[in-house]
């Protein structure tokens, strides 16, 4: 009923070595200062959804990344408080991808190259000894490159488009608090909120095929005695 793929063969063979280099340097007991460049490799691969039509078995080169990031760690107030922060920078070769062509094929491909610049931070703070309250935010400028194109017959341009599957900002917050204590139990309550910016599921940004940005919220509300918790959350 349905037109499938048959006496066709095909073989690639694909090898790579990676490397990663970085210094750390502690300038004060409290503060770690690091630098670091690495590499990571995708293998090269066969389009594993190709079914209707032997030109749908592609191969797509190896994906590349290369990662340059400086960033610091700190406690201050005697350990009352970390601060985290990172720069970073992801250089990006052949991306895969697979992608819709001409008599509703999806091949596999390659896009030429990206890059992702970003900026994370994160603070907790531990003004008692339980589980501190903290919040951490991303920040990422992710395109493809002025002349990145799409590999194949369709040679699509997508230069200077938003990466698919990347959000550019993002927030985590998060927190523990103790309401009472009785004898030794405790009333606890547990919050935390994450914000995910708007995702573009496509390659050609285009906004009705992503994700509007959300929140993702949590509460927990629990009596904790020395042998048993009970508590309800939402």
């Amino acid at each position: 009923a349905l037109q499938t793929i048959s006496d066709f063969s095909d073989r690639r063979t694909f090898n790579n070595t990676s490397f990663e280099v970085g210094a750390n340097w502690k300038p004060t007991q409290d503060v770690l200062l690091y630098a670091s460049m690495r590499e990571g490799y995708r293998s090269g691969a066969v389009n594993a959804q190709a079914f209707s039509d032997k030109s749908e078995i592609t191969f797509a080169p190896p994906e590349t990344a290369r990662t340059y990031e400086v960033g610091f760690k700190s406690t201050v107030l005697n350990r009352a408080l970390t601060i985290n922060g990172s720069l970073f920078q992801t250089d990006y070769k052949n991306q895969q991808v697979v992608v819709t062509e001409a008599g509703g094929l999806f091949p596999l491909r390659s896009i030429s190259s990206a890059r992702v610049r970003g900026f994370e931070a994160d603070i907790t703070a531990r003004p008692v000894d339980r589980v501190p309250p903290a919040a951490s935010v991303g920040v990422l400028d992710p395109k493809y490159t002025n002349d990145a194109t799409v590999s194949g017959t369709s040679g699509v341009d997508v230069s200077g488009n938003q990466i698919s599957n990347a959000a550019k900002f993002s927030l985590n917050l998060s927190g523990d608090f103790v309401l009472a204590e009785i004898n030794d139990d405790t009333v606890d309550l547990n919050l935390d909120g994450t914000y995910t910016s708007r995702v573009i599921y496509g390659i050609a940004e285009t906004v009705n095929v992503s994700q509007p940005g959300y929140w993702v919220a949590n509460a927990r509300l629990a009596y904790n005695a020395e042998r048993f918790s009970v508590g309800a959350g939402g």
